[in-house]
């Protein structure tokens, strides 16, 4: 497993990025970015999972140019013979049903879906509200009540596994 986790960017900054030797995130974490880690891993993965727009549905951007700019992440993976999982942005504590988020995060989904019909290298695509719905208790949100804590996390990563796993035996 190999993580190339750009925390607190937004989809279209990781696509700025995709060929830096070295992205700074929020925690201050240091990577590289998509293209480049690529790039410069010993062997390709046999899969990669892209999770992204939450970020710029908080910074209220068009849901097609969300959709556009998570597509082209996916691309630099297909480019080089990788498969991959799109998990849509979660839904949120602090957007209920009805808001301007969620009615976006719903319409980024409904896009991702219809992308990845016409995307064979695009093995899921995955919303994590359906895993983890926004009115799940017990320390599943950061304090920003926008993305998971670590308990969370944990959570969706195990139910992740449960998915995704069946998808690197074909």
């Amino acid at each position: 497993v190999h993580v190339c986790g750009h925390s607190g960017h937004t989809a279209r900054d990781m696509v700025a990025d995709l060929d830096s030797s070295l992205v700074k995130d929020v925690g201050g974490l240091l990577s590289r970015g998509l293209r480049r880690s690529l790039a410069e891993l010993p062997a390709l993965p046999d899969l990669v999972i892209i999770m992204t727009g939450t970020n710029d549905l908080g910074n209220s951007f068009v849901p097609s140019t969300v959709v556009a700019d998570i597509q082209r992440l996916h691309e630099v993976c297909h480019v080089v013979g990788v498969e991959t999982v799109a998990l849509a942005p979660p839904a949120a504590p602090s957007a209920p049903a009805g808001s301007s988020f969620e009615t976006s995060r719903k319409t980024v989904v409904d896009l991702m879906r219809s992308w990845a019909r016409g995307s064979p290298a695009t093995m899921a695509v995955i919303d994590p509200a359906e895993l983890i719905p926004a009115s799940a208790a017990g320390g599943m949100w950061d304090p920003d009540r926008l993305h998971f804590g670590p308990t969370g996390s944990k959570l969706l990563g195990s139910k992740l596994a449960k998915l995704v796993v069946p998808l690197l035996k074909r």
